[in-house]
């Protein structure tokens, strides 16, 4: 909200941003998630879905429980994202791989640190370039608010338990031995950070460190705002960007008309698969109209 640092990195935070980021996982299994990083007012996924319900209810548990547990923690009451989340299509591998450096430079390409590694939110780093595992804490509030009701005095911790985030690997990388992966995404980081600081060079310009990151008012937020329209997709070409974006227009364009024939009565609305129905129902490919009649007077 505002873009304000609710987010901002602390042991406590990010145990529970990995917490919140695991129990998504098992909640959708089909979901598989590739790389991420957390920063202090926003974050980004690399993930794949089977289908957009799929990747909604994801989305849904992940902005629920961190709202939840970062407004607790931070003493935020009220809205906590300012929108719904937005996903775009990577179409190919030269996008992919543009995608994967653009979410590991988080915190060096903004002069907050000088290395991928010293971000000190939560992100997969380290796990990609050494194994690593990306353990966090999932309290099961649950629980813990029954035993809150029956009148037991009992410790927040008594109902955390830790899990683990396992990522995917990522398909266009899918032939690669563990240690080539390692090698690979070592790489990029490298790259990343001799560019950051080869800019930094030119422009004169500091990194401000990790410990003044830790030290930001959660309730603060950015001096200047900057605002760009979200991308439509990521392709390496212009061919795959158009024909992706007209796809989309023609599925609008389906849509609206069938809604407009189903608001009307008609029997013949015919919704195109991969949309949410009136109502919230998600329809799959080879499944048919609406299982419910239009509103009267519509």
């Amino acid at each position: 909200m505002q873009q304000r640092f609710l987010l901002r990195p602390s042991r406590r935070l990010n145990a529970l941003v990995l917490g919140v980021l695991s129990m998504a996982m098992k909640s959708q299994p089909d979901v598989c998630v590739y790389v991420f990083s957390f920063a202090s007012n926003h974050f980004h996924i690399i993930l794949s879905a089977p289908n957009h319900k799929a990747l909604s209810d994801f989305m849904c548990f992940i902005n629920t429980n961190l709202a939840k547990e970062a407004g607790r923690l931070h003493n935020w009451f009220g809205p906590f994202w300012s929108r719904r989340y937005h996903a775009s299509a990577i179409l190919d591998r030269e996008s992919m791989i543009e995608r994967l450096t653009y979410v590991l430079a988080h915190g060096v390409k903004e002069n907050l640190v000088a290395r991928c590694s010293q971000w000190p939110g939560a992100n997969c780093a380290k796990a990609l370039t050494s194994g690593e595992p990306l353990l966090g804490i999932w309290v099961d509030r649950s629980g813990l608010y029954t035993a809150n009701r029956s009148g037991e005095n009992v410790p927040v911790r008594d109902f955390e338990r830790h899990v683990e985030v396992q990522l995917s690997r990522l398909p266009w990388f899918a032939d690669l031995s563990d240690a080539e992966h390692q090698a690979k995404i070592q790489e990029i980081i490298e790259e990343i950070q001799q560019s950051a600081a080869i800019k930094r060079l030119k422009e004169g310009k500091r990194v401000m460190g990790a410990r003044r990151v830790f030290r930001q008012n959660p309730h603060a937020r950015p001096r200047k705002i900057t605002r760009s329209p979200a991308p439509k997709c990521h392709a390496g070409s212009k061919d795959k960007w158009l024909k992706h974006v007209e796809s989309y227009q023609l599925f609008k364009v389906l849509y609206r008309r069938a809604v407009n024939l189903w608001k009307a009565g008609s029997k013949e609305a015919d919704f195109p698969p991969g949309c949410f129905l009136p109502g919230g129902e998600f329809l799959l490919a080879g499944d048919t109209g609406p299982p419910f009649p239009a509103p009267a007077g519509s």
